[in-house]
């Protein structure tokens, strides 16, 4: 009986436990736009995870940009920021990866429907602005990142 009352406490507190390892939504704001250039960061749309850890827009943009949080799944920290134009794409992605396709999976699928014209690519070249930084040197709470890396 007392395996059973444990485990049903452990299962009520699950959803408290991930709650508390997703930064707040100012902390992931805060570390998103670091990707961007620093003059698109003030207005730049932030998508990243609500309490629960579903996706959401954390902040709307006032111009052209938007940012990717880090994901509080994955070691280390990692944020993207990309003109708006590239968001169809950029969504696509995302609708494929949670059916459950693999990276190169999405690639393929992404790669077909832009040169069947089912997908639409910027006309004028964007560019992809990724942040990265080793785990050590992400604090969440504090919304900080130091030894970053740009690719």
């Amino acid at each position: 009986m007392k395996a059973i009352s444990l485990f049903s406490l452990l299962l009520l507190m699950s959803p408290t436990l991930w709650a508390q390892n997703v930064p707040s939504a100012d902390s992931q704001i805060k570390t998103a736009v670091l990707a961007a250039p620093e003059e698109f960061r003030e207005g730049a749309k932030v998508y990243g995870y609500d309490s629960n850890g579903e996706w959401t827009v954390l902040r709307e943009g006032s111009n052209e940009m938007v940012c990717i949080a880090s994901d509080p799944k994955r070691e280390g920290f990692s944020a993207s920021c990309y003109h708006k134009d590239l968001e169809p794409f950029m969504e696509r992605g995302r609708e494929l990866s949670k059916e459950g396709k693999a990276f190169q999976e999405i690639f393929d699928i992404r790669e077909k429907e832009v040169k069947d014209g089912k997908l639409e690519m910027p006309k004028d070249g964007v560019t992809l602005f990724v942040l990265s930084a080793d785990k050590e040197d992400y604090d969440p709470e504090k919304g900080e990142v130091r030894n970053t890396n740009f690719r």
